[in-house]
């Protein structure tokens, strides 16, 4: 997108542009203020991190900034920082385990985690289980890494 140029030849801001302009459509009303705030405190916080390959430990740490930035509410920010593996009761041994491995710090793909808990819950006839999985996946979808793609 090329800047807006005013007669005198210096640039002038989309939000200038915005501010400066008689039409009420295109003035930033709060709740756009508010999104576009929370989104540039994802994009902050996110940059740090790989969803795809991200340790138990550091989930708890990304859902706790993202808990606290406004980002995510009270049940995704449980849901994503609850680590049965970092609890003292865990049993590797135990079936509900089996298909875990006690290594919190060990980094692992949470869209695949939150696909197959998704594929559970989709047999349950739980709604709020299902809703709450289906908005962390999409939650999660949306920090995946954009993979480099060659321009012919």
């Amino acid at each position: 997108m090329q800047p807006d140029i005013n007669l005198e030849g210096t640039y002038l801001s989309t939000a200038d542009d915005r501010n400066n302009s008689s039409d009420p459509e295109l003035e930033t009303t709060p709740v756009m203020a508010e999104a576009l705030s929370m989104a540039t405190a994802m994009m902050e916080i996110i940059k740090d991190y790989n969803i795809r390959y991200i340790s138990p430990n550091e989930l708890i740490e990304l859902s706790t900034k993202l808990h606290e930035a406004g980002v995510i509410g009270l049940a995704e920010y449980a849901a994503l920082s609850f680590q049965p593996e970092l609890h003292i009761e865990f049993n590797p041994d135990d079936e509900t385990y089996r298909l875990m491995q006690a290594d919190p710090d060990r980094p692992r793909d949470f869209i695949e985690e939150w696909e197959r808990q998704l594929s559970f819950v989709q047999r349950q006839p739980d709604p709020f289980s299902l809703k709450l999985t289906t908005n962390i996946l999409e939650l999660l979808q949306c920090f995946e890494p954009m993979e480099d793609t060659e321009i012919d």
